[in-house]
């Protein structure tokens, strides 16, 4: 008996040693395969993927042109309708912007640029005509452009007539149709200031207030900020801030530029 237990104890020993070393080799052998690649980063292939592949955007915008190919009259007769109730939906602040940017012709030059909308608002939910806007922008001397948009130009220094002020239809695409204006109406319309600007900052905020005023009582509407709140002096004193911290960058700047 203790001759078998000796041998059962021996045989015991030797399978947890075998058992030690086999399981010791299996993760050297992990331990070494994970050394062997130790800059392995999947931020680092996805880093590579990004710069591989082409853009989404393209993508997008070649899938939309297709899409837009492909439509039927039906699905067009389905579209119309979702586009009039969006075209009656009165821009708000951020759409103000938007318009300006899609309108504006006027190219800045690199540097500090700042955009000043108000906004030109019928009352008691009435709506401009395309006639009445004609006649006020002519008293005020705004000129439909060939892209849609009125413009009020001013010479610059050296005498040259130079666009400052744009207006807008407050509806997207912001556009006005020459040719459709005495059917056209709108509640209401944009008016902005792209700076820099062919005359003084501060003149030119100035006129952009001065003639605001004035379609205004053209139109018989109200003049408003950019979030169609009745245009205060208070409001107005903001804009002037916004212009005189408009004019410091722009003196810093030049003052950087004399100083290299």
């Amino acid at each position: 008996m203790d001759t078998l237990r000796v041998s059962l104890i021996i045989i015991g020993l030797l399978i947890v040693g075998l058992i030690y070393f086999i399981g010791r080799r299996q993760l050297n052998a992990d331990d070494r395969q994970f050394r062997f690649a130790p800059n392995f980063s999947w931020l680092n292939i996805l880093n590579r993927l990004r710069f591989s592949l082409p853009k989404r955007e393209k993508h997008i915008k070649e899938e939309s042109s297709v899409n837009d190919e492909q439509l039927s009259d039906e699905d067009l007769d389905e579209v119309e309708p979702i586009v009039a109730e969006r075209k009656e939906i009165l821009s708000d602040a951020e759409d103000v912007t938007a318009i300006v940017e899609l309108t504006s012709e006027q190219i800045a030059p690199a540097g500090e640029q700042l955009f000043i909308p108000v906004t030109i608002l019928a009352r008691d939910g009435k709506k401009f005509t395309g006639e009445s806007i004609l006649l006020a922008t002519q008293d005020c001397g705004f000129k439909l452009d060939e892209s849609g948009i009125y413009y009020y130009e001013v010479q610059d220094a050296q005498g040259f007539e130079q666009k400052l002020l744009g207006l807008a239809n407050i509806l997207e695409p912001g556009t006005f149709d020459e040719n459709k204006m005495r059917t056209f109406d709108t509640p209401g319309l944009v008016l902005y200031l792209h700076l820099p600007a062919p005359i003084e900052a501060r003149e030119a905020l100035s006129l952009l207030i001065e003639r605001g005023r004035n379609l205004a009582h053209f139109l018989d509407g109200d003049l408003c900020d950019e979030t169609r709140s009745v245009l205060t002096n208070q409001t107005i004193g903001h804009l002037k801030e916004k212009v005189e911290a408009y004019r410091f960058k722009q003196k810093m700047t030049q003052l950087k530029h004399h100083r290299k």
